[in-house]
């Protein structure tokens, strides 16, 4: 009676060293590429917070402008009159509406919303806040920037604000652009490092190979 040979897959050093290599690579690209897209997410939003910002500024130092020089009268001052053509500033594919202090749209820019992109309950502190939101169901960035004047006897008035917003979807296209390109690059990198991760392997082992081949032959003239 023949004894039954169980025939078992046993991973050879070579191997077992290759694998353990590459779940550290996969560990170590991994890595690089959640932080690489982080940083560019957070580069990209600072990007489209500053241009907010800037483009806010820019009204509402128009708006104190015209305030400034603005030949008074009996008649309350609009602040609808005081308002700057916005046509150059939504060339650059921004929404600007201008709001009353009860937080009546005024003014906006074309295809800009009826309502406030941003609401703000009360009034305004007189810093600016920015925060996400949606513009037709995609995301979006806006800024409320308010307006306001001081008297001669140094009291703050608030008289309106500048909401300016921006879709976010060239952002994350370009998030996307990046992530293809690192998907790419990181699975050609691990290909040609496992390549290489076995040659080494094979080269670092050949020595222990030679050995255990001369112990086998040894054993066999032996038994």
């Amino acid at each position: 009676m023949k004894p039954t040979v169980s025939h078992r897959f046993h991973p050879s050093t070579r191997v077992r060293l290759t694998a353990w290599y590459a779940a550290l690579l996969v560990l170590v690209l991994f890595a690089l590429g959640a932080s690489v897209d982080t940083l560019a997410r957070n580069r990209l939003m600072a990007d489209v917070d500053h241009r907010l910002q800037s483009t806010a500024e820019d009204i509402g130092s128009g708006i104190e402008s015209n305030l400034a020089s603005w030949p008074f009268s009996s008649e309350a001052v609009r602040f609808e009159d005081i308002v700057p053509t916005l046509g150059s500033f939504a060339s650059r594919g921004q929404l600007i509406q201008i709001t009353s202090p009860n937080g009546e749209v005024v003014r906006s820019s074309e295809y800009a919303p009826g309502e406030p992109i941003v609401a703000v309950s009360g009034q305004p502190s007189g810093e600016p806040q920015i925060v996400s939101t949606e513009l037709a169901g995609d995301q979006a960035r806006a800024v409320h920037f308010p307006v306001t004047v001081t008297d001669r006897d140094g009291v703050r008035w608030y008289i309106g604000a500048v909401i300016v917003g921006e879709r976010l979807t060239t952002m994350h296209e370009t998030l996307a652009s990046l992530r293809q390109v690192l998907l790419v690059t990181s699975t050609l990198g691990l290909a040609l490092a496992l390549a290489g991760g076995w040659v080494l392997a094979g080269r670092a082992l050949r020595p222990v190979d030679r050995v255990t081949r001369a112990s086998r032959i040894d054993l066999r003239r032996t038994s």
